[in-house]
């Protein structure tokens, strides 16, 4: 009788940890999506653009399209210096490169306060040679 009795826990365990597992792994795979990151081929173009229509999911320094503005800066440290908070446009952050000063992040917010499009470019400077022009 204690055979059976065991036999039949043993049964229910199995069958109760088998449904369990199989419902995390299934929330697992809806919540762990896989995004190429492209920190680190930052300066391979001259600019970086990470908007909603990409086919392939990217994120930047970790940062990904629909993340919280109030996430944006922590997320973003060491590796970026938040230069200004612009609102004339849209609302947006615009952030320094540490290591590749002349390089900078806009990161464009919705209306909701979440990530719509990460640009990363190079700040260009042009000099107009005013001597040449007076002549």
């Amino acid at each position: 009788m204690k055979k059976y009795c065991m036999l039949l826990i043993l049964a229910l365990v199995l069958s109760f940890s088998t449904g369990l597992s199989a419902n995390v792994h299934a929330a697992g795979l809806q919540e762990n999506t896989i995004f190429q990151d492209l920190y680190g081929v930052r300066r391979s173009k001259d600019m970086t653009v990470i908007s909603p229509d990409d086919a392939v999911n990217h994120s930047f320094y970790g940062l990904k399209i629909g993340d919280k503005k109030d996430d944006v800066l922590q997320t973003l440290k060491p590796a970026f210096r938040l230069m200004y908070e612009l609102k004339a446009i849209g609302p947006a952050y615009l952030l320094s490169d540490v290591v590749y000063p002349d390089y900078y992040l806009t990161v464009s917010f919705d209306d909701n306060d979440r990530v719509s499009m990460i640009v990363y470019q190079e700040n260009k400077k042009y000099h107009i040679m005013t001597d040449s022009l007076n002549s």
